[in-house]
């Protein structure tokens, strides 16, 4: 992006209420998934910033954390590789860009289920929070992180009240921008 280069060293937070079941039916019309639509409105959101700002891209490098969870596999905990890969921005037609990033991120789950790029993430884990330098480093040349966390469909109590909405807040990590989706 030529907008998104600056790293300041400062964080703003922001938080937006979106329909799930909205792009959930969106996603299945299309024979898509939430992700998918969840991307697609995320780039048509960075095609219509960089028009109004008038340099409007083609193409955006971002890192999509893709889940490499085997059949039979517990839902709990982390079992994602975050892949980079540059993403066509700017489609008038959501539905035609939608099946293109879903084509995209199958693509990126069948390179990340590789013995090599499974192995890597181990051995980067292993390394703790010293890494995170590291991937700063390696991110910052990226636009922005795109993740869907799925919070499932069961109520959540916090000290005996109903919890009705969930804000995730995860550092860029050297990126311009973090955005991810909770589903709940």
């Amino acid at each position: 992006s030529p907008l998104m280069t600056e790293r300041r060293g400062w964080l703003r937070f922001a938080a937006l209420e979106a329909d799930l079941e909205g792009l959930r039916k969106a996603a299945k019309t299309r024979g898509c998934t939430v992700n998918d639509a969840f991307l697609t409105a995320v780039a048509h959101g960075f095609a219509l910033y960089h028009q109004r700002h008038g340099q409007p891209v083609e193409r955006l490098r971002t890192t999509i954390p893709v889940d490499i969870r085997k059949p039979g596999e517990p839902l709990f905990g982390n079992r994602v590789n975050g892949c980079r890969t540059a993403i066509p921005i700017g489609a008038d037609d959501p539905g035609a860009a939608m099946a293109t990033y879903h084509r995209l991120i199958k693509g990126l789950q069948e390179v990340a289920k590789l013995p090599l790029a499974s192995g890597l993430g181990t051995v980067i884990n292993a390394f703790g929070p010293a890494v995170n330098l590291v991937f700063g480093l390696i991110m910052k040349h990226d636009d922005f992180v795109l993740s869907d966390v799925n919070a499932g469909d069961l109520a959540f109590y916090l000290a005996g009240a109903k919890v009705l909405s969930i804000f995730p807040f995860w550092p860029p990590v050297g990126t311009d921008a973090n955005i991810t989706l909770v589903g709940y």
